[in-house]
């Protein structure tokens, strides 16, 4: 299962504004099937472009900032990188 969480930051806290899931069943598939996939935005079944369509609505592209992809980090981790950004955003 894969996640997208997108939170913002209001008044110095963390504010979920959108929580998606989405995984691919790999079972009973042939090699030229497909898999199926499944996809929920914030607790309910939607289809592919429902999710994609509600993700790019959760986001506010001009005060976006992408961590990193690669790694998890902790609150205080992030907390820390956001500092050191909004710091050096001259």
């Amino acid at each position: 299962m894969y996640e997208d969480r997108i939170y913002r930051i209001k008044n110095g806290k963390f504010e979920l504004q959108g929580n998606g899931e989405y995984s691919y069943e790999f079972a009973g598939a042939t090699p030229d099937s497909e898999p199926v996939s499944h996809y929920y935005w914030n607790g309910e079944e939607v289809t592919e472009e429902a999710y994609k369509k509600s993700l790019q609505e959760s986001i506010d592209a001009e005060q976006c900032v992408m961590i990193n992809e690669k790694n998890n980090f902790s609150y205080k981790q992030v907390q820390t990188l956001l500092q050191y950004l909004v710091s050096n955003s001259d």
